[in-house]
């Protein structure tokens, strides 16, 4: 609660005082947490904690919040503050978004008619034709528009790999093994074609085991990357 009032003083600080602080109980392999104010005006907020090595996550998931914001996309929550280095939080990365209310799919599932599981299921179709929409001008990580934009998945997935290598290598992994991982994938890199779009749905997971959007990890695509992906 301590860390609460002094890291949301320090960024928040026209919403007052913090009343009370809880953690999301699912969805978040990042610390995910309620804040509530003491004044009635003030809204609840989400704060997602980072670990030190996580700069990049953590400013990524900010850049496509904000991506999705800036395109119109009003249900998606909006990125009230960022923080590379919360002193409240150890010098951890942060990012404080607005709360969408309710409750997950797979929490009401059981409580919905086949009638309400389809219009359900409609909207979210309606939502993704909106993110389909959003123009993109390469494949990559958002980055305000994409970071490097690429081609297609194969060019993003080969650069992908290297700097997984790249990063094998600098923590002291065995050249020879980085050397044929490397080759294995050179050898086989044409499978990646078989692959077009995204390989890792962002939005919207129906996975028992995945409930919450990863906004990390979010990748734009042409167009014709992306018609007829779920």
């Amino acid at each position: 609660m301590e860390s609460a009032g002094e890291l949301c003083a320090g960024l928040l600080p026209a919403y007052g005082p913090v009343r009370a602080v809880s953690r999301f109980a699912e969805g978040s392999v990042t610390g995910a947490y309620c804040i509530e104010f003491a004044h009635a005006d003030s809204l609840p907020v989400v704060l997602k904690i980072y670990g030190t090595d996580d700069l990049r996550l953590a400013s990524k998931e900010a850049r496509a919040l904000r991506f999705l914001t800036d395109h119109g996309i009003d249900i998606s929550p909006r990125v009230l503050a960022f923080s590379r280095s919360a002193g409240a939080l150890a010098g951890r990365p942060c990012v404080i978004s607005s709360l969408c209310p309710g409750r997950t799919l797979a929490a009401a599932d059981d409580e919905l008619t086949c009638a309400q599981r389809h219009e359900v299921y409609r909207r979210l179709g309606q939502v993704l034709g909106r993110l389909h929409a959003v123009p993109a001008h390469g494949y990559g990580y958002v980055h305000g528009e994409s970071r490097d934009p690429l081609l297609d998945n194969s060019a993003h997935m080969a650069r992908m790999v290297e700097r997984y290598l790249r990063e094998f290598r600098e923590h002291t992994a065995d050249p020879a093994l980085a050397d044929r991982i490397a080759a294995h994938v050179a050898a086989h890199a044409s499978a990646f074609a078989a692959c077009p779009r995204p390989w890792s749905p962002t939005w919207f997971l129906d996975s028992p085991a995945h409930r919450r959007p990863d906004l990390e990890r979010s990748l734009v695509a042409r167009a014709e990357h992306r018609s007829g992906y779920r």
